[in-house]
This record gives C-alpha cells, sequence and structure tokens, in this order.
C-alpha cells in the first residue's frame, strides 16, 4: 500500500519533476519546485550511456586486433610530472600517456569512476533521496559531456 508507494516514490531511479523541496526562511515556509534543467540532466545521461556504448565497440575491436585508438607510449620516468605537468597529455614523444586509448580510459576512470561512487551507493540505500544526493554525480557527467563530445569529435569525424 501507502509504504510500498511512498518507497517508489523517493527511490533514486524515480525522478518526479513536480517533487517539492520545504524549507524556512525568517519563520516563512517556501517551497522549491525540483525540475531542474531537463535538457542539461538528458545531455548529461545521454553521454554517459554513449561513452559506455563507446567503450564497448572500442574494446571489443581491440579484442580482434581492430585498434582505433593509438596506445601510445608510457613512460618510466616519475619525474616528468613533477618537473613539467603540461607534458602529460602532449605530443611529446616522452609523455606520460601520449596515446588516444589512455586518454579515453583515463576519462573513463575519472568521469565514470567518479558518477559511480557518487550515484551507485544511493541505491543501495531505503530512503529519500533529496537534491544533495544527485548533484555531485551529476557534476562527473557535466564534466564528461564535452570530453566525450571533443573525443568523438577528435577521433571519429577526422
Amino acid at each position: 500500500g501507502r509504504k510500498e508507494r511512498e518507497a517508489e516514490l523517493h527511490s533514486p531511479t524515480h525522478i518526479d519533476v513536480d517533487r517539492k523541496i520545504s524549507f524556512w526562511s525568517k519563520f516563512v515556509e517556501l517551497q522549491i519546485h525540483l525540475i531542474g534543467n531537463p535538457v542539461s540532466w538528458g545531455v548529461a545521461n545521454l553521454s554517459l550511456l554513449a561513452y559506455q556504448l563507446l567503450a564497448a565497440v572500442y574494446m571489443l575491436r581491440r579484442r580482434r586486433g581492430l585498434k582505433d585508438l593509438t596506445d601510445g607510449t608510457v613512460s618510466s620516468q616519475a619525474q616528468v610530472l613533477v618537473a613539467d605537468p603540461a607534458r602529460m597529455f602532449g605530443s611529446d614523444p616522452h609523455c606520460v600517456f601520449a596515446g588516444a586509448w589512455q586518454q579515453f580510459v583515463s576519462l573513463g576512470v575519472v568521469c565514470v569512476g567518479g558518477w559511480m561512487m557518487n550515484f551507485l551507493p544511493f541505491l543501495l540505500m531505503d530512503k529519500t533521496l533529496f537534491l544533495y544526493h544527485y548533484l555531485p554525480a551529476l557534476c562527473y557527467l557535466y564534466l564528461l559531456s564535452p570530453a566525450l563530445l571533443e573525443h568523438v569529435y577528435t577521433h571519429l569525424f577526422r
């Protein structure tokens, strides 16, 4: 009955655009309707899906011996980052990560990994979720969107 409906309305997979957030300011109760920006939420979630699909395609093709992205060279010089941090993702052959594959994997580790670490724990909790539960994870998807767009433009539409 009522408990099941309430649990459904407050689950992380249910986005209720008519959800109200109450707060008090100088003894006056105000409410904010949580609709956010549906376009930005949609683009962020689509970029997550696009990254996962692109990663699956790249991994299947690499398994068959087709390397769409260059591996690059990995330098054993740990002091390169200390001496010149700009060489981390540069075109210099002695940079730490020079390959497009390493950049794509690093993008996934930082952005998708950050999203997972901030969002997935709330799937396991049986409690009401508020806006501050979603925002840190959403920030990682906002970082993923332009980086993925740059990757697609640079490597797929060259």
